[in-house]
């Protein structure tokens, strides 16, 4: 059954992984938190991730039954939405492995994946940044690409959020009921 998403909207955050970290146990299975600003935005070992205000920066906290030695499954499967929700705008995409998509031999997003392990997978933060604007990144021009670089109407970023979400949901629920065959078929789009 597809995740019921209640969405944060924070206007700045340090991070939304980190603010998602502090708040796990009050948030609900599949609660999104998303920011217009981040402070202190990062990407896989800590990387800084560089955004806009108009970029989408979310958060994806799951609670689902997983066994802990699928746990890698949890980085095919925001990739393969991610895929699936940029197909969906008519762009094709590739993954570059571990974490980010790619377009044209640039970045258009990247994913983080946390877990919480105790004694057992308690739960996983999916932090996804897609680059909307090519705003605050001129430095960065010739190893990232945005969606105002690829088409030419950019619907409102809640609206991106949500069909996102769409696609993230299918992908989701699909791999709780019949694991990753459909998935690695995704993610050779």
């Amino acid at each position: 059954m597809p995740l019921k998403n209640k969405i944060i909207l924070l206007k700045e955050v340090d991070s939304t992984n980190d603010y998602a970290k502090r708040n796990f146990d009050k948030l609900e299975n599949g609660s999104i938190i998303s920011a217009e600003i981040q402070s202190k935005g990062r990407g896989q070992f800590d990387r800084i991730w560089f955004s806009s205000p108009l970029d989408i920066k979310i958060s994806i906290i799951i609670k689902e039954d997983i066994d802990i030695k699928n746990i890698y499954d949890f980085s095919i499967i925001p990739a393969a939405a991610v895929m699936a929700f940029l197909n969906e705008l008519n762009i094709k995409s590739k993954i570059k492995w571990p974490n980010d998509i790619m377009v044209d031999d640039k970045k258009i997003a990247g994913i983080l994946v946390e877990s919480f392990i105790s004694d057992k997978l308690e739960g996983i933060i999916i932090g996804i940044g897609i680059n909307i604007t090519d705003e605050n990144k001129i430095s960065l021009k010739d190893r990232i690409i945005s969606l105002e670089t690829l088409i030419k109407f950019i619907p409102e970023k809640l609206d991106l959020i949500i069909d996102f979400m769409k696609c993230f949901n299918y992908i989701l629920d699909n791999y709780l009921k019949n694991g990753m065959r459909e998935i690695i078929e995704i993610t050779k789009i």
